[in-house]
């Protein structure tokens, strides 16, 4: 995940969803926990950590995957981290010194239900006709971006309108604005607040269109997202 922050690159988001979901796989316990090796029913008293050391220990480390995947809109880990949190809160709570990287992540946690699953989440999509030519308004929730199209790198997907029944004769995205983000090292192109694209027709209007956009904060990118736009 660390990978997928610094470059916003969606490959590293879905490798480490595969890393999740084989760790849960091999070593989820019934109770919710994490086994700290595939022999522990073999073991007569299987050893527990006891708390984080110069590195994150394996349970904080485990936790803080489970959550920030969460955090990204990956459906299913933020409960996975929930039931693992609740077996180590025994630990955490005899010494709760001893878990500074467990206990760093615990704002994280509180935070994450808030993340929208998608880019759908931060954006409302409105249309309307001025005779053969198409307005479609876009509201981003602020502190969340669009990219802009074209898009000012090859890895990130530009906010794009596509239609059925009838092609565009002139499409025209509006002015972006310069934006850094901590995990881009170079200023990107966006789209914030409230925006116009247009498509103008030359005789029959399109039967449906949609938006694809991929939505940004400062911090996190969310997944991609097709929505309908309303035609009247």
């Amino acid at each position: 995940m660390a990978l997928f922050q610094a470059t916003g690159d969606d490959l590293w988001r879905r490798r480490a969803a595969e890393v999740a979901s084989a760790m849960l796989s091999r070593f989820g316990r019934p109770d919710g926990g994490l086994a700290d090796t595939l022999l522990e029913a073999e073991l007569f008293a299987p050893p527990l950590e006891t708390g984080d050391g110069p590195y994150p220990s394996g349970p904080s480390a485990a936790h803080r995957l489970l959550r920030r995947l969460a955090a990204a809109g990956e459906g299913g880990f933020g409960d996975a981290a929930d039931s693992y949190l609740r077996t180590l809160f025994p630990r955490l709570s005899r010494a709760p010194i001893a878990w500074p990287v467990l206990l760093a992540d615990l704002p994280e946690r509180i935070a994450a239900p808030s993340v929208p699953g998608d880019s759908a989440g931060v954006v409302k999509v409105g249309a309307h006709w001025q005779g053969k030519l198409l307005r479609v308004d876009l509201a981003i929730a602020p502190d969340w971006h669009l990219n802009a199209n074209p898009a000012s790198q090859r890895h990130l997907i530009p906010t794009s309108l596509g239609f059925e029944g009838a092609e565009p004769k002139a499409l025209r995205y509006p002015a972006s604005v310069p934006f850094r983000a901590e995990f881009v090292p170079e200023v990107i192109q966006v789209y914030e607040g409230q925006v116009v694209l247009e498509a103008e027709f030359a005789a029959e209007r399109p039967s449906a269109a949609w938006l694809e956009i991929q939505a940004c904060s400062d911090k996190v990118c969310l997944p991609p997202a097709k929505v309908p736009v309303p035609l009247r």
